[in-house]
């Protein structure tokens, strides 16, 4: 009785010690090709960056990716960041064009398809935000200030197609930045431009 005791608890043993050597070789190589491991990195994209959730300093996938491989730069712009204090893309006819302001005010337009500034012009007034809706690719919003002899004056500017130049509304706040919302009433239904202005 006592030698099957034996023999029964010797088994036990063997299986509990295969168990233990098991788990510790899957943690092993859990650790060595972990994300975060020494693994060279691969062509896999990381589908946690994808979702915005990797926390891996070191992710042994890919943090960028192209979805093509003819990609080629047009154009390239160069802004001084000092200067610079916003900028947005909207369309002219079927191109994409790049609006920027500085401190000084200035807005320039410039086209990627011909590389070169289009349009350079400068508000009466500061530049205070600028801005383009999904609404109207076509159309750059900015607001402004400026002094009059009455006081400070404060608005918006529609650029129609970097073209036309359009002032409409003036408010009593210094405004920070354009929102265009959508909203329904009895008289009207469609897309209007909301700005909110703010003294900061």
């Amino acid at each position: 009785y006592y030698g099957r005791l034996r023999w029964i608890r010797r088994k036990r043993e063997i299986r509990i010690f295969r168990q233990r050597r098991k788990v510790g070789i899957s943690r092993s190589k859990s650790n060595r090709f972990s994300r975060g491991g020494g693994k060279p990195k691969g062509k896999t994209v990381c589908k946690f960056f994808v979702k915005g959730k990797c926390t891996h300093d070191h992710c042994s996938f890919l943090h960028m990716y192209s979805p093509i491989d003819n990609i080629t730069l047009q154009a390239s712009v160069s802004i001084s960041p000092e200067a610079l204090r916003d900028i947005s893309l909207f369309k002219i006819e079927e191109d994409i064009h790049i609006a920027t302001s500085d401190v000084k005010g200035e807005i320039q337009v410039f086209s990627p398809a011909k590389n070169e500034v289009i349009e350079r012009f400068t508000p009466e007034g500061e530049t205070t935000c600028l801005r383009v809706f999904d609404q109207f690719q076509n159309v750059l919003v900015a607001g402004y200030s400026k002094q009059a002899p009455g006081g400070a004056i404060h608005g918006s500017l529609l650029l129609l197609s970097g073209e036309n130049k359009l002032e409409v509304e003036a408010h009593e706040g210094h405004i920070t930045d354009i929102i265009c919302v959508s909203f329904q009433t009895p008289e009207f239904t469609g897309e209007v431009f909301f700005t909110a202005g703010l003294d900061c």
